[in-house]
């Protein structure tokens, strides 16, 4: 073999090997909430907020959606940052069946499962708005209440009694081989004021 065929075929190599496990690993996400029409800072991943309905935004980049388990226990929440997420293969099973576009206006309360906040043009999306960005897109929840899931109870914001942890995880995916592994995951609370 030449060293131009060699050459060429180390190049075919790269782009069909790396650069796909590359892209996975820049899939990105950023959450901000709102309340008020304003960002609420985060002071170290805690956001203090009134018991009125917020917003979240999510910028997603290079990953079709996230999963996110809301629970007013700290069970995935406190999960160290090497340690697994139990039955990460099977987490798709564990995602709530959710009205499209969010026309309730809910955030799932949990400590188990998870709800599958993405966007496909083709598919639909958990948001209230979406706008498609490069690489990905910004959507925006609307939370006007929480649908405990434990009581099967809906009830509006100014009534939760607890502190919320919001745990999200971004995986390959389930059609991926090995199945959802995680690319990242990031950790939230809410801590509620007067």
């Amino acid at each position: 073999m030449s060293f131009k065929h060699f050459s060429v075929f180390l190049i075919a190599f790269f782009v069909l090997a790396v650069m796909p496990q590359a892209e996975a690993q820049l899939a990105k996400m950023k959450m901000t909430i709102f309340q008020d029409g304003i960002p609420v800072r985060a002071e170290r991943g805690v956001y203090k907020l009134k018991k009125k309905p917020f917003s979240i935004r999510l910028r997603l980049k290079n990953i079709e959606g996230v999963y996110l388990n809301t629970s007013t226990v700290a069970s995935y929440y406190s999960l160290g940052k090497k340690q697994e997420v139990p039955d990460l293969e099977f987490i798709q099973f564990q995602a709530y069946a959710e009205y499209e576009g969010n026309v309730k206006k809910l955030l799932y309360i949990d400590p188990e499962g998870f709800s599958y906040l993405f966007y496909d043009p083709q598919e639909g999306n958990r948001f209230n708005v979406v706008e498609e960005k490069r690489n990905g897109f910004e959507g925006y929840r609307v939370v006007q209440n929480f649908h405990l899931l434990d009581k099967d109870e809906v009830i509006p914001v100014a009534e939760i009694e607890y502190d919320l942890y919001l745990f999200f995880i971004g995986t390959t995916g389930y059609d991926a081989q090995p199945p959802n592994e995680e690319l990242f995951r990031k950790k939230y609370q809410i801590k509620w004021v007067d």
